[in-house]
């Protein structure tokens, strides 16, 4: 159904249509007017007092919000006070140390300059500040001579704020070539108003680019046990300038025996080499032989530096250690050497006496050795070249070698799993007369082997080794001695006494002879009565001595003499009495390091007893 056309008519059109249509009325109720009339005022009254309003309780976000803001006030202030007050207040942080253009590698032995730099970043002054440099080992001073330099303290003063102190140092560092070293730099100072010591510490490294000197060290890489083996140590400077004091310690390990030095050692396994030149190349030369098992393998060590003072055996500092590693093998030959029946490294030998060698091989392989090969070399100006014969060998005297192979002895031409063989030659050394121009003569002897193995893969290998003996001449010391008759009868009379004087000789060849005595004892029957030139008498012993000492070689005839009293017996008679017994003459060669003695036979009275 459509809506009315009233039912289309809006409120207000509604409002305003019944307003203005005639015949409209609107009642009001009087109890309203009535009641409202009935509360309006006839005169002027106070207004009526009001309620007190209720107080609000603050929330706990607005309770965070105001600390919050206490808070950041409360910072605030406090870093105002700081950064006002604190302004003056000293950081190490602020305490720069720096070296310019530092180096980063210095060679070994150089002199370097540091150019320390300190800078005070602080607002307020470093008092009394003092630089502090600890050096590593081996670091000397650049003055001369040289000396060990360990610290250095350098005293700066007070170094205002912004301020600036610069410090030089200069010193001469050794060390190994690739060393890294390390200097502390440490600065201390007080503060104003404190009496604390604050310090400051930087560390500057470096590097040894280079060593001072180089070693260089020449060995076999594999003997056999007990073979004799030798070591030559070479050393180089490698500095611009001098290089003092400089030594080698050398550390052999467990079954080396040393046997032979040159130089000798200072002290200890310290060999002492002096002031080296740049440039300049010194050598050591260490002769030993080696004790092992098969296939062990032994370590040597060789280090270059420089001596302490108080002359212990190590170094004060240590340049360079060289490493020599030598395998111990199995010898394929065993070869044994006597001479004059003793195997011993080193035996001793008297002038002009023939020498007996003999020499022995077992070849010690599980494999064949094929074409095998003994050369003996025989050398020192002391053999006599014509003395030297051998049996089942050939000596060839070009160059003083007994050669001992296939075809002198058949046998080495094929050497089975334990075969053996042997040979032998004598030799000796020259007269005494013809050593009297040689300085502690002696000799060498070589023994060097050599063959063919042939191993599982069927290939042909060549194998050597060798043996060495040292031979040393003895000095020839002799003692002589005589009698003459002094006073009384001669031939001796029975119940009188006949004084005779006694005269001994010693004469020395080609060693120094220390320790030199001449001892002889006298008969029950005959008196000491004097003597001479050191001869001393024992009565209690009846002893006669005389303490030649020290006797050089190839020194003159020394001599002293003692006069005695013979009173012979009537049952003497017909008979020629001892009048002194043998003498003996014991010394010392220094040479040989052993005792030599020599003694004459007793003195008679010359005629017989009347």
């Amino acid at each position: 159904m459509a809506p009315t056309p009233e039912d289309t008519t809006g409120p207000l059109e509604r409002m305003r249509k019944k307003l203005y249509t005639p015949g409209t009325s609107f009642d009001i109720a009087p109890s309203s007017l009535s009641a409202r009339a009935s509360k309006l005022p006839h005169a002027w009254e106070p207004p009526p007092e009001r309620p007190a309003a209720k107080k609000r309780k603050l929330s706990g976000s607005a309770i965070f919000l105001i600390g919050a803001a206490a808070f950041f006030v409360i910072a605030g202030l406090v870093a105002f006070f700081l950064v006002i007050q604190g302004g003056r207040s000293v950081s190490n942080d602020r305490v720069k140390i720096t070296i310019e253009n530092p180096p980063t590698s210095i060679a070994g032995g150089d002199t370097v300059s540091l150019y320390i730099v300190i800078k005070n970043e602080n607002p307020a002054i470093l008092n009394d500040a003092k630089l502090f440099i600890d050096f590593p080992a081996g670091t000397y001073s650049a003055t001369e001579p040289p000396e060990p330099l360990a610290h250095q303290i350098e005293a700066l003063g007070d170094i205002a704020p912004g301020a600036i102190k610069e410090q030089t140092v200069r010193a001469t560092l050794y060390g190994e070539a690739n060393q890294k070293i390390v200097i502390p730099v440490k600065i201390e100072y007080r503060t104003d108003g404190s009496t604390s010591v604050f310090e400051k510490t930087e560390e500057f490294e470096f590097t040894i680019g280079t060593s001072p000197v180089s070693v260089n060290v020449v060995a076999l890489d594999e003997v056999s046990s007990g073979q004799e083996m030798k070591f030559e140590i070479s050393v180089r400077s490698n500095a611009p300038a001098p290089i003092e004091n400089l030594a080698v310690r050398a550390e052999y390990p467990f079954g080396f025996s040393p046997t032979d030095f040159s130089p000798e050692p200072a002290v200890g396994r310290l060999f002492k080499l002096g002031t080296l030149a740049p440039g300049e190349e010194k050598k050591i030369t260490i002769t030993g032989t080696l004790a092992g098992q098969d296939k062990d393998e032994r370590v040597f060590k060789f280090s270059a530096g420089t001596a302490r003072p108080d002359g212990s055996p190590n170094l004060a500092v240590s340049f360079i250690t060289k490493e020599a590693f030598v395998a111990i093998t199995r010898p394929f030959i065993a070869v044994g050497l006597t001479l004059d029946r003793t195997d011993a490294d080193t035996v001793v030998a008297r002038p002009g006496v023939p020498m007996q060698a003999m020499l022995a091989w077992t070849n010690t392989l599980t494999s064949q050795i094929q074409d095998a090969e003994l050369t003996v070399r025989i050398q020192g100006a002391a053999l006599d070249k014509s003395s030297v014969t051998t049996l089942g060998g050939f000596y060839r005297s070009s160059d003083t070698t007994v050669l001992f192979n296939r075809d002198t002895n058949s046998g080495l031409r094929t050497l089975q799993p334990g075969d053996n063989g042997n040979g032998s030659f004598s030799f000796s050394t020259k007269p005494a007369s013809e050593l009297a121009s040689m300085h502690n003569p002696s000799l060498t002897i070589t023994v060097s082997v050599a063959g063919r193995r042939v191993g599982e893969s069927g290939v042909s290998e060549r194998i050597t080794s060798t043996l060495t003996r040292t031979v040393q001449v003895a000095s020839e010391v002799s003692l002589s001695a005589s009698a003459t008759r002094s006073s009384g009868p001669y031939p001796a009379e029975p119940d009188t006494e006949t004084v005779y004087s006694v005269r001994w000789n010693v004469a020395n060849g080609v060693n120094a002879i220390a320790d030199t005595v001449v001892k002889a004892t006298l008969p029950y029957y005959v008196r000491f009565v004097s003597s001479n030139n050191g001869v001393m008498y024992n009565e209690s012993t009846r002893e006669v001595s005389w303490s030649v000492g020290e006797v050089g070689a190839h020194a003159s005839v020394q001599s002293a003499s003692f006069q005695v009293a013979f009173l012979p017996s009537s049952s003497q008679s017909g008979s020629s009495p001892a009048i002194v017994s043998a003498a003996t003459l014991t010394g010392f060669d220094r040479y040989v390091q052993k005792t030599l003695t020599d003694s004459v036979p007793a003195i008679d009275s010359g005629q017989p007893v009347k």
